[in-house]
């Protein structure tokens, strides 16, 4: 009779084991699923954000002083965005309506400046 106990014991021991074991790997599995999404998420919104700062466009008006050309205008306020002065004043006709590079005094002139 005591052999059958200790052999129910035995057996009993070994479930409660084997149970707590896989409660132990469900554990482990359920906190590692969780830090790989929380990574992944991180990771993720990161790659969202961009990596400079949003760069605002702005114009003002100015008046053409004698003897200003719009290549000095282009060159005095060319923003960064542009690699050439030659690039800015295409804008400048562009944005003024001007079909050549001539300009007059006492004209207003539309010009753009970025900020960030």
């Amino acid at each position: 009779m005591k052999g059958k106990r200790n052999e129910k014991r035995s057996k009993k021991s070994a479930i409660l084991k084997q149970h707590a074991r896989n409660l132990f790997v469900g554990v482990v599995i359920v906190l590692f699923v969780s830090m790989s999404f929380s990574a992944f998420f991180v990771s993720a919104k990161e790659k969202d954000t961009p990596d400079h700062e949003s760069t605002y466009i702005y114009y003002k008006s100015i008046k053409v002083e004698k003897g200003d050309t719009l290549w000095d205008i282009a060159n005095e306020n060319l923003p960064e965005k542009y690699s050439s002065t030659e690039e800015y004043v295409k804008v400048l006709k562009e944005i003024n309506g001007l079909s050549s590079d001539k300009i007059y005094s006492g004209e207003n002139l539309m010009i753009m400046y970025m900020t960030e």
